[in-house]
């Protein structure tokens, strides 16, 4: 974080999937990955054909080997350690970090293109909804929380 403070952006756009998949409880990484990658694998499965090369690659460097690492590893081994956009509003914070809203123009642009990509039979499926506070997004499938897209900055103390 000093490194990134350093820098002093205007701002950190900071994208994560929403799933706790940090718990040092193998119950409890195993019950979210198992809803997380469900959805995700429902959501691929209805966008690509069965041999499409996206979709091989998706299922099995992107699921698979985050399946694998969150369940089967442990320690410094385990490093897939996504945790979901709560927690890292309570990380940012603790080092002066404030959410800057996503204007209206984000939020309408994001339901754009996923309109414009959804398959015939999908639209509904796929959303794109404000977080609470409306100040981030998040990209669902079928009422599961994929992923977010949330913006920072450091809070400047003037003297």
């Amino acid at each position: 974080m000093r490194t990134i403070k350093s820098i002093d952006p205007d701002v950190v756009v900071v994208t994560e999937v929403e799933a706790n998949h940090n718990s040092p409880a193998f119950g409890s990484r195993f019950m979210e990955s198992l809803y997380f990658f469900s959805a995700y694998l429902d959501a691929t499965e209805a966008y690509f054909f069965n041999d499409d090369y996206c979709r091989m690659a998706v299922e099995s460097v992107y699921c698979g080997e985050s399946i694998r690492n969150i369940v089967a590893c442990e320690g410094e081994e385990r490093v897939v350690r996504n945790v979901p956009l709560r927690a890292w509003r309570l990380f940012f914070k603790r080092f002066g970090m404030v959410e800057v809203e996503m204007s209206s123009s984000c939020f309408h642009q994001a339901r754009l293109v996923i309109h414009n990509i959804n398959a015939a039979g999908c639209r509904d499926l796929c959303t794109v909804e404000r977080d609470i506070g409306d100040k981030s997004l998040v990209l669902g499938w079928k009422g599961t929380r994929l992923h977010s897209v949330s913006a920072w900055k450091f809070r400047h103390i003037h003297t």
